[in-house]
This record gives C-alpha cells, structure tokens and sequence, in this order.
C-alpha cells in the first residue's frame, strides 16, 4: 500500500490538495495509517477496491451512500 500511494505521490496528475510535499518511509506512513484504525463514524463499514479504478463500480456505492443518509 505505501508504494502505491509513494508512485500517486509522484505522479503529475495529483491535485496540489492531495499531496504531502515530502517523501515518508514505510514506517512513517504506516503509522499515519494505524491513526485513523479506530476512526468510526458510525454505519457500515464499506470497503472499496481501487486496485483496478476502472472496475469500481461507483453506482453502486452512491446508491448505499443514499440509502444510508436517508435512513
């Protein structure tokens, strides 16, 4: 996952918003990552697989994001 997200880092396409301005180490990145763990906003927990961004099917997901904000 950090290499992943080291080549978007890098990559010219990243909005100025999304960046972190300075390279992190494995560890660094995963300790950032352990914070957010417990992070629990209540609801379904819904886990997206961007592996292959062109086969998600965002639909799908809006439509459970609806139906949870109107229940």
């Amino acid at each position: 996952m950090c290499e992943r997200f080291v080549e978007r880092e890098k990559s010219p396409k990243r909005g100025q918003a999304n960046r972190i301005f300075d390279e992190i180490s494995l560890a660094e990145f995963d300790k950032l990552c352990r914070k957010l763990d417990k992070f629990n906003v209540g609801g379904e927990v819904v886990k997206v697989d961007t592996t292959r961004f062109e086969r998600v099917d965002f639909e799908s997901y809006i439509n459970r994001a609806k139906v949870f904000i109107n229940s």
